[in-house]
C-alpha cells in the first residue's frame, strides 16, 4: 500500500512494521510528514514520562530517480529520539561507523530527499493554518504535487529544479503567499527567492 501511495501522491510513505508502542499498530501506513510529527509527538510524550523507550521499526517508500526505493531496517525508538523520524535518519548518520561508503552515500542522498519534501509538506500544511482563500491553498497543492514529480524524476538527483510557480497562478501574484522558489540541486548552495520561514510569512500576510 505504501509503495502505491509514493508512486501516486509522490510524497514518501511509511509503514510502520512492529512498534511497543499501544498508539501504533504493525502496517500503519502513512505519509512521511504525517510520520514524523506522529512519531515527534509520542517520543515528547514518552520521554516526559521516564518510562523507558518503545522501539519501533519501519520503513519508508519512496520514488527517487524515477524508480521505487525503499529506507530499510530503520528503528525509531519513542521516548529517547529527542525529535521526529527525520531528526532520527540525521542523527544516525551523524553517528554511524557501520555503513560503507556505497550505503552512507544511498543514506545520505535519502535523508537529503526527505527534507526537501518535508518542506514541500510544510508548505501545504502553512497555507492551511493561516487559513488563505480556497484558491490559493489549491495553487499551493498544485504546486507541490509538480515539485514532488520534479524531485522524484531528476536523474540524478543532485540536479533536481522546481517548477516555475508562475504556472500555477490563479489568482494574485504567487510570490504573495510564499511558493516564489527557486533551486538549482541539493548539494550546491540553494538558489532561493525566499527562505521557507519567509514563504510561511508571506502567506500569513496573504490573508
Amino acid at each position: 500500500m505504501a509503495k502505491r501511495l509514493a508512486t501516486e501522491t509522490g510524497e514518501p510513505y511509511v509503514t510502520i512494521e512492529d512498534s511497543e508502542h499501544h498508539a501504533l499498530n504493525s502496517y500503519d501506513v502513512m505519509s512521511l510528514s504525517e510520520a514524523d510529527k506522529k512519531l515527534a509527538a509520542l517520543d515528547a510524550e514518552g520521554s516526559e514520562k521516564g518510562f523507558g523507550y518503545d522501539k519501533t521499526k519501519l520503513h519508508i517508500d519512496y520514488v527517487f530517480e524515477g524508480e521505487h526505493n525503499s529506507y530499510e531496517c530503520c528503528r525509531f525508538d519513542i521516548g529517547s529520539e529527542g525529535g521526529g523520524l527525520v531528526h532520527h535518519i540525521d542523527e544516525f548518520l551523524k553517528h554511524d561507523t557501520f555503513l560503507d561508503t556505497e550505503e552512507r552515500q544511498e543514506a545520505e542522498n535519502a535523508l537529503k530527499y526527505f527534507k526537501v519534501h518535508m518542506d514541500l509538506s510544510a508548505m501545504v500544511d502553512t497555507a492551511i493554518a493561516s487559513n488563505l482563500p480556497l484558491q490559493k491553498q489549491f495553487d499551493v497543492q498544485s504546486y507541490v504535487l509538480a515539485a514532488r514529480g520534479a524531485v522524484n524524476s531528476a536523474v540524478p538527483f543532485s540536479t533536481y529544479k522546481l517548477p516555475e510557480t508562475s504556472a500555477f497562478e490563479q489568482g494574485d501574484n504567487t510570490e504573495h503567499y510564499g511558493v516564489d522558489i527557486e533551486q538549482s540541486n541539493v548539494e550546491g548552495d540553494h538558489k532561493e527567492k525566499i527562505t521557507l520561514e519567509e514563504a510561511q510569512n508571506a502567506m500569513l500576510d496573504a490573508q
